[in-house]
């Protein structure tokens, strides 16, 4: 397994010192260099320039002041990216403006601890003698929610910080805020100049990416979503798209992969089965995600384990468009700061299993699980509620703030330690742009129907795995007309790198009950992943033993009888099975951390 690839900074608060532990985890003293020093954690883009190495830090270590980098970095940094800088007696912890690779941190009596891994926080932390526990609250949202939302972080003792913050360590920690925070939340700018500007950074990502090295396998990920396909479009665009090979995940038969065919087929571009990633099949799904929550210290299953070899690969991915439409205001339209109670917006955000009644048969949780995550969320609402203009932009930010943070940004961070991640439609100009769009229109997807239709209108032509756009974008847009897939699809690009070393056997077995053909069937009936219909019978066995068994400490916050009807009427709805599979999954961690 890998050792943990993120710096460290450690400032003993008795004797104001600063030790930072670079991604190889040598030690190096702050107090013994006059010379700027940097590490990277992450993979992205500089203004026009790709960052993969602390070579590429260049522009930034040679700006002739503090504050000079600092503006710099807040303006052109975009992706899952964090810089490390020692300079003039500093240290500072640099996480791309909108912190989607998030710092942690630990602030206890002696020592202050910051980085962007949680696996190698906890790890220096326990070397310094420091004694951690796992946040049961948010591993009920990664069982529940699927990543983290409300709660800070997956252990007691550790926060983070807030978007657009930063740290600077001398003789004391300092948390800053960097100053386009308020150009975000306070400038008035036109849509029309936002939009441009959002075009704008996608177009300067994507050719950083095209115009850095050709001898490397060039991946973007393709499903039959709205967000890979902004991705595609600016590459067709750019004229860039013939040099990637199109990764889809899930066997030939789902939805995902026959939309995403019939896109490269279209536009005969080559399908890849290589993801970028060069890593072990495990004997089961739930290992390779057991890995995955250990090696991330708790705070999402996705992404790699920790056995994959490096690669030279270059991935582009889409996570980033969820902020140009919104993914939790839609659910509350009404939502008011005023009107609104804490509880009847955690009830309309993630359902009656999390927040209704605990009497109820479905409810997942218990009385004091329940109050604790809704106070949580009373907080979060609150602070972000001071600095939004708008209502219904509240619950957005809390996406960015959270689960924007804690799935696509650590799964992009952490997929960078082994190959290089890029995620183009990162920009904070189409963040504020959606800020200032009402949520009708934002909801309905008008903003990514826009940039599609400046990049490659044809696009917009073709079927995708789902509808895709809201009844509100018609009144403002004219709907185009549905063509059909046409061509062959090509042969498959990098058939060699795919191949994988020897599987890993971590103790669990995939027995699915099904068929392959069932299986298959029965992830295209419910739109799920494949992956967790093979493994429900697996995590449905586990759930009931740590239920009966009282395996985990999770196990005295959930109301049993409403676990017992989740994994009853599992494959009855994709929500379900992907709630009994995380909920094994993170019992499994649970006993292993």
């Amino acid at each position: 397994m890998d050792a943990l690839l993120a710096p460290v900074v450690v400032f003993d608060k008795s004797t104001r010192s600063t030790t930072v532990y670079n991604s190889s985890g040598s030690a190096f003293s702050t107090d013994s260099s006059d010379s700027p020093v940097a590490d990277i954690h992450g993979r992205g883009v500089l203004g026009a320039r790709l960052v993969t190495s602390v070579t590429d830090l260049e522009p930034l270590l040679a700006t002739e002041s503090s504050n000079t980098m600092i503006d710099l970095w807040q303006k052109g940094a975009r992706g899952a990216l964090c810089a490390y800088v020692f300079r003039g007696g500093t240290t500072y912890v640099l996480p791309d403006p909108m912190g989607t690779a998030t710092v942690l941190f630990l602030d206890a009596d002696r020592y202050f601890v910051a980085s962007t891994s949680m696996g190698a926080l906890v790890d220096r932390a326990r070397r310094l003698g420091l004694d951690l526990q796992p946040n049961l609250d948010y591993a009920l949202e990664v069982a529940f929610n699927g990543g983290g939302s409300i709660s800070r972080t997956s252990y007691e003792q550790v926060d983070r910080l807030h978007p657009f913050e930063y740290l600077a360590v001398s003789d004391r920690v300092e948390r800053r805020e960097y100053p386009i925070a308020q150009w975000f939340w306070e400038s008035q700018v036109s849509p029309t100049e936002l939009f441009e500007l959002y075009l704008a950074d996608i177009r300067e990502s994507i050719s950083a990416v095209a115009n850095s090295r050709d001898d490397v396998n060039r991946i973007a990920h393709l499903t039959g979503g709205l967000d890979s396909r902004v991705v595609l479009a600016a590459l067709l665009e750019q004229g860039a798209a013939d040099a990637f090979g199109y990764y889809t995940v899930g066997p030939t038969g789902t939805r995902d992969r026959d939309v995403a065919e019939g896109v490269e087929s279209t536009f005969d571009l080559a399908p890849t089965s290589f993801s970028g990633l060069v890593a072990p099949a495990f004997s089961s799904p739930v290992a390779g995600s057991v890995a995955a929550l250990k090696r991330t210290g708790g705070m999402t299953r996705q992404g790699p384990t920790g056995y994959e070899r490096r690669s030279d690969a270059l991935v582009l991915g889409g996570g980033h468009g969820e902020l140009a439409r919104s993914f939790y205001a839609r659910r509350a339209p009404a939502f008011s700061q005023v009107r609104y109670s804490a509880h009847e917006v955690a009830l309309q955000l993630f359902g009656d299993s999390m927040f209704g009644p605990y009497n109820s048969s479905r409810s997942l949780l218990r009385n004091q699980a329940r109050e604790r995550l809704i106070e949580g969320l009373r907080t979060a609402l609150t602070r972000i509620g001071s600095r939004a203009e708008n209502d219904d932009y509240v619950l957005d930010f809390f996406y960015i703030d959270g689960r924007n943070r804690n799935h696509i940004g650590l799964t992009q961070l952490s997929t960078s330690d082994f190959a290089t991640r890029v995620d183009p439609l990162y920009s904070l100009a189409g963040a504020k742009l959606a800020h200032c769009t009402p949520l009708p229109l934002r909801s309905s997807g008008l903003l990514l129907f826009d940039l599609i239709q400046r990049f490659s209108p044809k696009l917009l032509t073709l079927p995708f795995d789902s509808p895709k756009f809201g009844e509100e974008l018609w009144h403002v847009r004219r709907q185009p007309s549905v063509a059909e897939f046409s061509g062959r699809l090509r042969p498959a690009k990098y058939p060699d790198a795919a191949a994988r070393p020897p599987a890993i056997a971590r103790g669990y077995q995939m027995e699915s009950g099904m068929s392959h053909d069932e299986a298959v069937r029965v992830a295209a009936s419910l739109n799920a992943p494949f992956w967790q219909v093979k493994i429900f019978k697996q995590a449905a066995e586990g759930v009931r033993g740590a239920l009966a068994h009282n395996q985990s400490d999770i196990v005295e916050h959930l109301n049993h009888t409403g676990v017992n009807w989740l994994v009853k009427n599992g494959l009855k709805h994709k929500a379900y099975l992907r709630q009994v599979v995380d909920l094994y999954v993170v019992i499994e961690w649970l006993q292993q951390s």
